[in-house]
């Protein structure tokens, strides 16, 4: 019989919440009264040991060590639900001089990973094609896997949609999708919406709760930031056919590296059926539709927003010139 694994990360995260979850039940559930030292074990056991077992299996994963101030600080909110009032003398200690300790030495961590960061970005910027790409590689120095993939979005989300506003100019080999498609219009009525919707839901909301309505709101202007910079992105990062690579965009939403050597076969505004496998770069292909379809002979890796990743082999595209991009490929092949 087959043993069952269980992924390191995983027993990272349930383990220390099945042990706050069992002093919870035995504080809760217990019919005699517990003595002052038996609280003074339980605030070290949701201070120190649980987030030490959490340090100890999060090792050998792709948890990041920083991970463990939440698990400190849940600990703490856990004992000042779950240790009555006048046993919480060792709790008070740890809030008064352990916790600002912490806190500053996150606050120091985050200013030395952004120096690190800014370092990082300025040595690959000479590197790669694009702001994005250099973001990307700096933060996977610093925070790797999903967390630098989070931070890089986030990162590429509010560059584009509050710094960059120069226009960029289309360079040989360079092809355009915005120009002449329909999402970038609806890009923008999203964003008109969106901007009615804040004000609107924010109202109704308020007459049940006001934190809750700025919740809300909140994330709605948040939505709204999202959705400007990917319609701005459209104009700035434009499809290439570069040294041997076709780098296929749809702002900062989707990317595609695809080595020309790669390319099997390309079709001019292709018929797609109902049950075609090919996958559509745009994730408004219905209002837009596509005009050139690519056949690789092997899968293209494509990545999306917060690192999300994707294999295909047929994709879906649309240009603003695609005869020109068919004619560009075409000889390059």
């Amino acid at each position: 019989m087959n043993a069952i694994s269980i992924p390191r990360s995983v027993l990272a995260v349930s383990v220390p919440f099945i042990l706050i979850s069992g002093l919870a039940l035995i504080t809760q559930l217990a019919t005699v009264a517990f003595t002052p030292l038996f609280y003074q074990a339980m605030t070290i056991d949701l201070v120190l040991i649980i987030p030490a077992f959490y340090f100890i299996l999060r090792h050998k994963t792709s948890i990041p060590p920083i991970t463990v101030v939440p698990c400190i600080v849940i600990g703490i909110i856990a004992g000042s639900i779950l240790i009555p009032a006048s046993e919480q003398q060792l709790l008070e200690i740890i809030k008064t001089w352990v916790l600002p300790i912490i806190e500053l030495g996150v606050v120091s961590l985050i200013i030395y990973k952004g120096y690190t960061l800014v370092s990082q970005y300025k040595t690959a910027k000479t590197e790669v094609r694009d702001f994005e790409s250099a973001i990307h590689h700096a933060t996977q120095q610093v925070l790797p896997g999903r967390i630098g993939d989070f931070m890089a979005t986030e990162i590429t989300v509010f560059y584009y949609a509050l710094i960059r506003w120069r226009a960029k100019d289309v360079r040989v080999g360079e092809f355009t999708y915005h120009k002449k498609s329909s999402s970038y219009s609806l890009w923008l009525a999203f964003l008109l919406v969106t901007a009615i919707e804040v004000s609107v839901v924010h109202v109704l909301v308020a007459r049940w709760s006001d934190m809750a309505a700025w919740i809300v709101s909140i994330l709605s202007i948040y939505g709204g930031i999202q959705i400007l910079a990917i319609r701005k992105s459209m104009s700035f990062k434009s499809i290439a056919v570069k040294d041997g690579i076709v780098y296929l965009h749809y702002g900062i939403f989707r990317q595609a590296i695809i080595e020309i050597s790669n390319i099997e076969t390309f079709t001019l505004r292709p018929t797609i059926t109902d049950d075609s496998d090919a996958f559509m770069f745009s994730p408004l292909s219905d209002a837009d539709g596509i005009n050139l379809l690519i056949q690789t002979k092997e899968p293209v890796l494509i990545t999306t927003l917060y690192g999300f990743k994707k294999m295909a082999k047929t994709i879906g595209i649309y240009a603003d010139e695609p005869e020109h991009l068919a004619s560009l490929l075409e000889r390059t092949k």
